[in-house]
């Protein structure tokens, strides 16, 4: 399935550091997250939008999503950039 392909390419970088496939750009999407960020206030750091970007295509294919990770790293910020650039 064509939606399974990020994921299998995110699968890939994991289990081969060596082997880096061309990625799908969503310069809409992307373009979108910089202006959510900028009415935020918030700064689109480049890793800052792959997050958004990265989150959106698992929401897209799955229908449960965990973010996870130490406090004030981003989990809810990048949830709300996402939800105003969409």
């Amino acid at each position: 399935v064509q939606v399974d392909e990020i994921v299998f390419h995110g699968l890939l970088g994991d289990l081969f550091p060596g082997l880096n496939p061309e990625r799908k750009v969503d310069k809409k999407l992307e373009d979108c997250v910089i202006k959510a960020c900028d009415s935020l206030g918030l700064h689109p750091h480049d890793t800052f939008v792959l997050k958004c970007v990265q989150l959106d295509e698992l929401l897209e294919i799955r229908h449960c999503v965990f973010t996870m990770g130490p406090p004030t790293s981003g989990k809810s910020t990048c949830s709300l950039a996402l939800q105003e650039a969409r």
